[in-house]
């Protein structure tokens, strides 16, 4: 038991890391040394298994801001290097170059050579070889956190893989120079490398890709179509090797656990946990997590008995002290947690359901039950959302991906040999139909996928404490302590979410080189406008990549409204792709170009969606049921005439109460200048800078104008266009300046007569 209140004290203090200083945690740790050295000297006792959970905690915080910090190729970064290593990964086409991970042995710069053992992920034209030594010439980069509270934070991730550094190549050759030795944590990439090989050298496509997911975990050939579908009717899961894993050992041995003593189900599970690690890693941590669990084991035989949870603590602790950052990874955290909640509840469970007689069934109910509704906050924060009907199709996707392990090799070697593979090519493509046709029957159903906002820490905490309770309460040991932990911090998430009442909050997301804004009245409505977009010398769209994805893990999916301030991808593609994905009970749009491509996509995406379109064509005022109100203003027939398309932007006013919020698109001085001769220019508390922090717009007159307390600027890091230019920036001067690229996501907080908080990302 003390094992578990370690392993939570450890991911406590990981997850408050963020929040909480190394020194603060040393400190607290220090004084609770002192308290424990007082009580032994007074009643001699020592309270170990709260100390011990403190004192993990303490760890955790510590080694998570440890991880956090600067690697060794700090002093190389923005500096032309060659780099030599090998090749550890496969190497993966995005877009026009490939992608892998280097195992750099050496790194040159200005002449001088020094030996060195860091990962970097290499992007080059050239595609090697796994297993290839190279040398690579570039800029080592360090790989940048996010600039969005919930968007993809590529630097987290990537150090949670032990990286920290990334180079683009355009050169790439072969290198002389002695190989590392190979780790065990390299045989299962090598493995899935020879496996995916061996998968399109006889299949293509889709099919090849599916196989490739199920077969070594490689979802990235999936066409985006197929990703999206298999997603929403939660078919995706089963595709993630961990978590298939752990299902299928969970279903052995929940079908033969009459049979099995509960000390071999507590080490085949451990087993599963770590055979997973060293097929889906190439680093150390599961080695470390092996020889911890083999000293708890040795112990507990000593002992006498097995606790069946301690030695998944073990495991997860090992990990968790190897590299803290792990946490953040959805496929260790959904497995290792749904291993956990079988191994805690799923006897008790499957004693519940005695009614249902087959024990197969039985048996996948309760993991089902278990790996769904327990793990729910989990869901919530690795995916953002549920899918309901996952339970039937746990009752497919297993054994199809059973069939698959069993047919592949033999129909590969057969149609190698004969050209074909008879049955078994069947077999394999019922499997496949589960995958590429029954999760669009299933996407059809009503409330096929829900979205969940992503939960905070302290939601987080309140969930684990409440499960628990409920596992001490069906053990028959106390629950209360648990239980009040749940309570009171159920009762601080109230009075959070009470203080947000008869506000307005307007944030401004980091989209890159574009805008992207919503305008929230907790638990009223919300608005959007604009919502960023791609640009014409990218592919990737921070429309549907971040904004979206913000609103989703924000809880704001129903929306009363979305504007488009004119036919700009950086403004329009995030609405487009809202209307697409989120309950979008309106658009708005400029009744202009009606042949502009961005036009028609938003119609379609509409029509298909049953999203109302309005057109606006003359000044309007709209009322909405949450508070707020709409004011648009049209460019006059003079600006409309313009050359220039930005002159084609709705001057959009946001107003909650006394709080007025100016949004100006990409507008010019010509429109400024046109509606300041006729006296049109509204007052607001904020300001939306138009066009970026162009030089075309803002100029001072127009600020004096307005005549505004903040200032926000929306847009790209070290973007090619120099924005904001410094006369914008002198011209806002008497305001507060925000800027996307500095401060990440901006949120304005103010009730009905003034601004009450402003909370930046960064």
């Amino acid at each position: 038991m003390e094992l578990i209140q370690i392993t939570a004290g450890l991911i406590v203090g990981i997850l408050l890391g963020k929040y909480i200083e190394p020194f603060y945690a040393l400190c607290f740790a220090l004084v609770l040394l002192i308290e424990e050295i007082v009580r032994y000297l007074a009643v001699k006792r020592i309270n170990t298994s709260l100390a011990a959970v403190f004192i993990s905690l303490c760890v955790g915080v510590i080694l998570i801001n440890h991880a956090a910090a600067g690697g060794a190729l700090d002093d190389y970064v923005d500096n032309y290097c060659e780099v030599t290593g090998n090749v550890v990964s496969i190497p993966k086409f995005d877009g026009e170059n490939y992608k892998y991970e280097l195992e750099a042995v050496s790194i040159k710069y200005c002449g001088i050579e020094k030996e060195i053992d860091e990962r970097i992920i290499l992007t080059a034209k050239q595609k090697p070889e796994l297993d290839d030594c190279i040398s690579a010439n570039g800029f080592i980069k360090e790989i940048k956190s996010s600039m969005n509270e919930y968007g993809f934070d590529a630097r987290r991730y990537y150090k949670s893989k032990d990286i920290e550094y990334k180079m683009y190549s355009e050169s790439v050759a072969a290198a002389e120079t002695d190989k590392k030795p190979i780790l065990i944590m390299g045989i299962g990439e090598r493995i899935k490398n020879k496996i995916s090989k061996l998968i399109y050298s006889v299949s293509s496509g889709d099919n090849a890709a599916v196989l490739d997911g199920v077969l070594t975990g490689n979802r990235g050939g999936i066409s985006e179509e197929l990703t999206d579908t298999l997603v929403k009717s939660g078919a995706y899961r089963f595709l993630y090797c961990a978590y298939f894993f752990v299902i299928m050992i969970s279903l052995i041995i929940g079908l033969f656990s009459d049979k099995l003593p509960a000390k071999l189900r507590t080490y085949m599970f451990a087993a599963a946990i770590l055979l997973v690690g060293i097929f889906n890693s190439d680093r150390p941590v599961f080695v470390k997590a092996g020889i911890y669990l083999a000293a708890i084991s040795i112990i507990n035989q000593r002992k006498g008995f097995v606790y069946r949870p301690d030695a998944l603590c073990a495991v997860i602790s090992a990990m968790l002290v190897s590299n803290p950052l792990i946490i953040y990874n959805g496929g260790f955290g959904m497995s290792a947690a749904a291993t956990g909640v079988i191994l805690l509840f799923g006897d008790m469970v499957k004693e519940k359901l005695l009614w249902i007689k087959n024990n197969f069934v039985r048996t996948s109910v309760v993991c089902w039950l278990l790996c769904s509704v327990a793990l729910l906050p989990l869901a919530a924060y690795y995916f953002n959302g549920i899918a309901p009907y996952s339970l039937l199709l746990t009752f497919v996707c297993i054994p199809a991906n059973a069939v698959i392990w069993i047919c592949f090799f033999p129909a590969a070697a057969m149609i190698k040999l004969f050209g074909s593979a008879p049955v078994l090519s069947q077999l394999i493509s019922a499997a496949l139909f589960v995958y590429k046709r029954l999760p669009e029957y299933v996407e059809r159903l009503p409330l096929s996928y829900i979205y969940l906002a992503t939960p905070s820490v302290i939601i987080m905490l309140a969930a684990a404490a409440a499960l628990y309770a409920l596992y001490r309460r069906f053990a028959g040991k106390n629950p209360k302590p648990a239980g009040i932990a749940a309570a009171a911090l159920a009762v601080l998430i109230a009075v959070l979410q009470i203080f947000r009442i008869g506000t307005v909050e307007v944030t401004f997301v980091n989209v890159g080189q574009g805008d992207g804004a919503v305008v929230s009245v907790p638990f009223r409505g919300n608005i959007l406008i604009d919502g960023g977009g791609g640009n014409s010398y990218s592919k990737y769209n921070p429309g549907k990549s971040v904004y979206v994805p913000y609103l989703i893990s924000h809880g704001k999916t129903k929306i009363d409204a979305a504007f488009i301030s004119h036919y700009h991808a950086d403004h329009a593609e995030g609405i487009i792709a809202a209307i697409r994905e989120l309950d979008v009970k309106a658009v708005f749009m400029p009744g202009v170009d009606p042949d502009n491509e961005l036009r028609i996509e938003a119609e379609n995406a509409a029509a298909e969606n049953g999203t109302k379109i309005y057109y606006i064509t003359e000044d309007t005022r709209i009322r909405f049921d949450s508070g707020l109100t709409a004011e648009i203003i049209v460019p006059d027939e003079r600006t409309r005439m313009s050359d220039d398309e930005n002159d084609t932007s709705l001057l959009i006013n946001v107003i909650y109460g006394d709080i007025n919020c100016l949004f100006t698109g990409d507008m010019t001085t010509l429109s400024e200048n046109s509606l300041l001769m006729k006296d049109r220019v509204p007052e607001a508390e904020i300001l939306k800078v138009a066009h970026h922090g162009s030089a075309t717009s803002t100029s001072k007159e127009w600020v004096e104008a307005v005549d505004p307390d903040i200032s926000v600027i929306s847009l790209g890091k070290d973007n090619m266009y120099g924005f904001p230019k410094q006369n914008v920036i002198d011209n806002l001067s008497d305001t507060e300046i925000y800027r996307t690229d500095l401060c990440g996501d901006i949120t304005i907080t103010a009730d009905k007569h003034s601004i009450k908080n402003i909370d930046t990302y960064q």
